[in-house]
């Protein structure tokens, strides 16, 4: 159990700073307009329509690294973009 607790004291930091990234550009699109439906840990959902979905993803991208820059721009961040009708497509 000890070996697990120092697992999870390790990862603490790090995952709280993607948690507040997220937080920072869910904010952030919401500002800007969009329909953010929903943020689970480092993910957020957006519904666009569908000839949309790429110009979406694309701005998402963009306020997804300069939420993280706030952070740190030591490393920079990534986000894969996925579009889909439904969260099984997404998977």
């Amino acid at each position: 159990n000890k070996k697990d607790i120092y697992k999870e004291g390790l990862s603490f930091e790090g995952q709280s700073i993607a948690s507040e990234m997220t937080t920072e550009a869910w904010v952030s699109l919401l500002e800007q307009g969009f329909d953010a439906q929903l943020s689970v840990y480092d993910s957020i959902m957006v519904e666009c329509p569908p000839g949309d979905a790429t110009e979406v993803g694309a701005v998402i991208q963009t306020t997804r690294m300069n939420a993280g820059k706030q952070f740190s721009d030591y490393v920079p961040l990534t986000t894969a973009i996925k579009i889909g009708t439904s969260w099984g497509e997404l998977g």
